[in-house]
């Protein structure tokens, strides 16, 4: 059983009990993304750097629970999401400085899965000039962000989300080993039909969306659950 790490500030464990749908594409890529992270220290040595991942994809398409599932299910470590609240600030730039905090907290961790979900709202686009006080600082603390990242030691197995990769600053999009999820238009019927099966009602794949299916099923799963709930009051003596 995967032993969670005690004490972190800015990290909660993540966890899911579904086994997710991905394409085999994505989840070839960030498997052979995890072996270049096991072997992190032997390609170091060779010169190869090996970069954090970020998936992009449409929302509620499954990009965290497939992260979560691969580093359960395929390696053994426990994965960990930013407690966002433990980052927010009044204003961008003091939010950057609070994920620079947190990154630092991985350094002197054992091997573990790191996520940043949302990651278009945790690094947006800097302004292209020097702007006013708040823009120098935001451009300032992006900078120092990006120098963290770059230069995180090889045991630090990072991975980000995101739905949003146009509104990302391009400079940290560059730091990162980028896997696209298939829109849902794009999917095949049995893959669309895999993704609902995963989240318990096959036939909310004629949904326009990922997001449309994850509601469908969940709305089946709740009417089925109540309908079990109330079968057994009824049989009550």
């Amino acid at each position: 059983m995967i032993q969670h790490l005690q004490g972190l500030k800015h990290w909660t464990p993540a966890t899911d009990i579904r086994r997710p749908w991905a394409p085999d594409c994505v989840l070839a890529e960030i498997q052979g993304w995890l072996t270049e992270n096991e072997y992190a220290d032997a390609l170091k040595a060779a010169g190869e750097k090996v970069l954090p991942l970020l998936l992009v994809g449409e929302t509620r398409c499954g990009k965290t629970s497939t992260l979560i599932h691969c580093a359960r299910n395929y390696f053994d470590i426990p994965a960990y999401r930013m407690a966002t609240g433990s980052v927010m600030g009044s204003h961008l730039g003091e939010m950057t400085r609070a994920i620079v905090v947190a990154l630092q907290e991985t350094v002197d961790t054992t091997s573990a899965l790191w996520i940043l979900d949302e990651a278009d709202g945790l690094f947006a686009q800097r302004s292209s000039g020097s702007g006013d006080a708040a823009g120098r600082e935001m451009n300032a603390a992006m900078t120092q962000a990006l120098t963290v990242i770059e230069n995180l030691p090889s045991h630090v197995t990072l991975a980000a989300t995101t739905n949003e990769i146009d509104l990302m600053d391009r400079a940290m999009v560059a730091r990162f080993r980028v896997v696209e999820f298939p829109k849902w238009g794009q999917l095949e019927m049995d893959e669309r039909r895999a993704f609902a099966k995963s989240h318990g009602c096959e036939d909310a794949w004629q949904s326009r969306s990922y997001s449309e299916a994850v509601q469908k099923a969940r709305s089946f799963r709740v009417q089925k659950i109540i309908a079990e709930a109330r079968s057994k009051v009824g049989a009550q003596p």
